[in-house]
């Protein structure tokens, strides 16, 4: 049985991960930060929490991990959804530390990053990235970048969810470029993890024009939409990969509503 620990575990990204890869067979080790905790932690464990092929612990905790080799995931979209330094720095810390006991038996690392890092990156996520590559004694290892991502459990920080639950704010983080239903972003990159993509960098797209507002517009019609500035496209990418779409985008958002408002 194939092993994987993903980190940041009960978050947007992490979670669908855990869930995905049970799904397919693995064992998961899912690790989480406390300060990374929040109200709807228990309700998404509930979905998953009683397999057993699931453990379930928190970062800084001393771990039992007795297989000869992992699939390490870093969702960092999930920490740019924070917006808080000072949970990104403790998660840092408690992070390194964790890494340097797991890495001689880290196999291949996938990073999951928002698209906006594909210009400009904060400096502190690249820090962890490339804390990570130069301890590593492998060069196996795969980013995925992904521009907005929505389903069940988006966060508040999303414009989409600000429009479901009618408190809509200026400040949110989406990329307006585009925007992919998070069942087949995660799958898109689980199913796109083989050798011929060690040390690439990848675009998560969904294949159609203008998805963002699309998206926006379905959800409010009256919505404004930002003047966006023309950006320099100075592009990490090295490759673009569109997902396969399981529902429209109307049907994805539609089941978004519905488990916001269920819960």
């Amino acid at each position: 049985m194939e092993q994987a620990i993903v980190f940041a575990a009960q978050q947007f990204i992490g979670f669908e991960l855990c869930k995905q890869l049970l799904n397919e067979g693995f064992e998961v080790i899912a690790l989480e930060h406390e300060m990374m905790l929040d109200e709807q932690a228990d309700d998404k464990w509930l979905e998953i929490g009683r397999n057993a092929n699931l453990t379930y612990e928190m970062i800084n905790n001393s771990l039992q991990l007795n297989h000869s080799s992992y699939i390490c995931f870093i969702p960092l979209y999930d920490l740019f959804i924070q917006r808080n330094n000072e949970i990104v720095e403790d998660w840092h810390k408690s992070f390194t530390t964790l890494y340097q006991l797991i890495e001689p038996r880290v196999e291949l690392i996938i990073f999951i990053s928002p698209a906006q890092w594909r210009v400009n990156e904060n400096t502190i996520y690249q820090e962890i990235k490339n804390e990570i590559l130069q301890s590593t004694r492998k060069s196996h290892w795969i980013e995925f970048f992904l521009p907005t991502i929505y389903g069940p459990w988006q966060p508040n920080q999303f414009l989409f969810q600000q429009l479901i639950n009618e408190q809509q704010y200026q400040n949110y983080i989406d990329d307006l470029e585009d925007a992919v239903y998070i069942e087949d972003a995660v799958r898109t990159i689980l199913n796109n993890t083989g050798t011929e993509l060690y040390g690439e960098t990848v675009l998560i797209e969904s294949g159609h024009t203008d998805m963002w507002w699309k998206c926006a517009n379905y959800l409010n019609p009256t919505f404004q939409r930002k003047n966006q500035l023309e950006s320099q496209k100075v592009e990490k990418i090295s490759k673009k990969i569109s997902v396969k779409e399981n529902m429209s985008f109307e049907q994805a958002l539609e089941k978004q509503k519905q488990h916001y408002f269920r819960k």
